[in-house]
């Protein structure tokens, strides 16, 4: 789900969204849509418009920044389309800014191993593909070679060497691994 494709407007302090989840909402969900927004620390003012299925979301900027606010966001629109009305019915809420949220933390914390694969990965690319000029295209390449040569070689080294077969299936379990996480949408 792309955050981008429901904010309508945003400024610092202020953002519109607008959803099909949100049209027709009767008085009681809008309260309890009102109570688990307005939990947040440092949110002002929210206000809807049902016909149209939009919502006005105040905050301070000085209490509450930006990535913030959309975290919680992106984590409520993830409610509403799981369909998970626990959550309001509990009272419950996104988590608070106490923090970082887990989406965030885990790309903080990978962040440097995502760029040092990568350089790794062009260096390699360089040689299994070096006609390639394409980036990205010699990264994906490359990566499917490799992948490939691991599982051809955990294969083969199964006549001949079971401690290779083992190193080499698990460097083949790694890049499916990553290769399932990189192509997760389309599955």
């Amino acid at each position: 789900m792309q955050l981008e494709t429901y904010v309508r407007s945003f400024a610092n302090g202020r953002m519109r969204v607008r959803h099909p989840a949100l049209v027709g909402l009767d008085g009681e969900e809008r309260q309890a849509i009102e109570a688990m927004v307005m939990a947040v620390d440092g949110v002002t003012s929210v206000s809807f418009n049902p016909s149209v299925g939009s919502a006005l979301l105040l905050w301070d900027p000085l209490r509450l920044d930006v990535e913030t606010m959309k975290d919680h966001l992106q984590g409520w629109l993830e409610m509403v389309e799981a369909g998970d009305d626990s959550a309001l019915e509990e009272g419950t809420h996104a988590p608070q800014s106490e923090g970082c949220s887990l989406t965030t933390c885990a790309k903080e914390a990978l962040e440097p191993a995502k760029k040092i694969g990568q350089t790794a990965l062009d260096s390699v690319a360089k040689v299994i593909v070096p006609d390639v000029k394409n980036t990205k295209r010699a990264r994906r390449m490359a990566q499917n070679r490799i992948m490939l040569g691991l599982g051809s070689a955990s294969v083969a080294s199964l006549a001949f060497n079971k401690t290779g077969h083992g190193y080499l299936g698990w460097g083949f379990a790694a890049f499916v691994l990553l290769h399932l996480w990189q192509h997760r949408r389309v599955l």
